[in-house]
């Protein structure tokens, strides 16, 4: 069976390869946003000379960060109701316009919030000066006199800081950063002997509480908390914390980030000179003004019911996540397992931003559409050398089974290489023009098998798919085909 390594090694690589940039080469689908979050990002991009990408996701972001969880999403799947608050991160060169993106967009949110914290300080200056004039039981009681801090945008600041403002805020917060390399390595675990410090934010995206130990400080308790986040990075930045620290993705921090990519290069000016059009810009400030007003008089959350047709659409979309992580993308799938969560909250502030009071089948197709190209900037990022680790993987395999006799139990693979069934299972869907698992003869166990020339045309059909078929003992593992795009 020498030659079986030579005839599909090359074939198989290349069209793999294949599979990942048809996948991960996609436009971002701008038709696909708010109207109302085209107009100004459209004006701004060209009046500034900024990339829509930033200007489009930044957007998202600043309504995100501002409603915190004063609405919230029903009947979009399930029982489970879900909340607007995404992490969005956004990688480009330096110059590209990331930080001048955040500054014109979020500027009247940013004023609303400074006013809050100078409300707050004042007060507090104020409580302060007049306990230092209190005696015996009136001095006691002050702490039920600290005037509440309404700022909840944050930047850089470590878990136990983080804690502590979720804490003050009612569980709220908007972390904002125009250079998120710091941060990315504190989560990172970067200055940790082990592990990373990614808990506090996968808790506080899903909402659940928070206690947070602080040596010599004591506990920290939040009972709900809701963290929106919009980080902007270099590309070296978050490659060295979030894909070269593959604990990011098995923790659940990177699956639950929405990502979007800007230009490798710095644009040129064109000899047109364009004003940034007042109104314009007034009218996105107003809505975001009330989007403040609305969270911050919010007794009870603001319900946006999902129609049965989004939810049939939400189901497809999890479904084609699902076929993928089972067959070609096998080897990424804890990426793509809160990809049904982010487009529900997606179509969320796509209603928000539309004045809908409900979730549409168009709302929903549309978001998906958002996040598909989402998922395929992730994939691209994760796969960086990826391809030919897979490669190296299935030699591996080969050359075991060629000692063999071209067969092999799965349970021997662990048993004697330490090569598990998932590592297998990756490796056989990504070249099953090479590879297959299938029952015995018996039917009692898995076998991996090397596919000679004789059946390559029938195990190659399905190579394009990205769900993988029922094992039986007369049909291998061939994903159908599944070319015709859902959105």
């Amino acid at each position: 069976m020498e030659n079986i390594k030579e005839v599909h090694s090359p074939k198989s690589i290349e069209h793999l390869a294949n599979i990942y940039e048809e996948f991960c080469d996609k436009p971002c689908p701008f038709d696909a946003f708010p109207p109302r979050i085209k107009e100004v990002c459209d004006h701004i991009a060209l009046a500034q000379n900024l990339p829509k990408v930033y200007l489009y996701f930044t957007a998202l972001g600043i309504i995100s960060g501002c409603v915190g969880r004063s609405y919230l999403a029903t009947n979009a799947c399930n029982n489970k109701s879900q909340k607007p608050n995404l992490f969005l991160i956004g990688l480009g060169s330096s110059s590209t316009g990331k930080s001048l993106s955040i500054n014109v967009l979020g500027e009247r949110l940013k004023k609303l919030d400074d006013d809050a914290y100078d409300k707050f300080v004042k007060e507090s200056e104020s409580l302060k000066s007049l306990v230092d004039e209190m005696t015996g039981e009136k001095k006691s009681k002050k702490d039920k006199m600290k005037p509440r801090n309404e700022s909840f945008i944050v930047g850089n600041c470590t878990s136990e800081a983080l804690s502590e403002r979720l804490q003050q805020s009612g569980g709220t917060l908007f972390s904002v950063l125009e250079e998120s390399r710091d941060i990315l390595q504190i989560v990172s675990g970067a200055y940790r002997k082990e592990g990373d410090d990614t808990e506090i934010y996968n808790r506080a995206w899903s909402g659940e509480p928070l206690r947070y130990n602080r040596v010599l400080r004591g506990l920290v308790y939040v009972k709900q908390t809701c963290l929106s986040a919009l980080w902007l990075s270099q590309y070296d930045s978050f490659i060295s914390a979030m894909v070269d620290k593959k604990s990011s993705s098995i923790s659940g921090f990177a699956p639950r980030f929405i990502v979007f990519c800007g230009p490798d290069d710095i644009k040129e000016e064109s000899d047109v000179e364009y004003e940034l059009d007042a109104t314009i810009l007034d009218k996105w400030n107003e809505f975001i003004e009330r989007l403040y007003f609305t969270r911050k008089n919010c007794e009870t959350p603001n319900i946006i019911r999902g129609t049965s047709e989004a939810r049939k659409v939400f189901r497809d979309f999890h479904n084609l996540q699902v076929r993928r992580m089972n067959g070609t993308f096998r080897s990424l799938k804890e990426l793509m397992g809160k990809t049904r969560e982010n487009a529900i909250r997606l179509s969320l502030i796509f209603a928000i931003a539309e004045d809908s009071d409900e979730i549409t089948e168009d709302i929903a197709k549309r978001a998906c559409e958002v996040m598909e190209y989402s998922v395929g900037s992730m994939v691209r990022l994760f796969s960086n050398g990826l391809i030919s680790s897979l490669h190296d993987r299935k030699n591996r395999i080969v050359k075991v089974l060629e000692e063999k006799g071209g067969t092999f139990a799965v349970s021997k693979f662990m048993q004697m290489y330490g090569i598990s069934r998932d590592y297998l299972m990756a490796t056989v869907m990504s070249f099953p023009d090479t590879l297959r698992i299938r029952k015995n003869d018996k039917g009692k166990g898995e076998i991996v098998e090397l596919i000679s020339d004789d059946n390559t045309e029938t195990s190659t059909a399905g190579i394009t798919g990205e769900s993988i078929g029922e094992i039986t003992s007369e049909k291998e593992l061939s994903p159908p085909d599944d070319d015709e795009p859902l959105f």
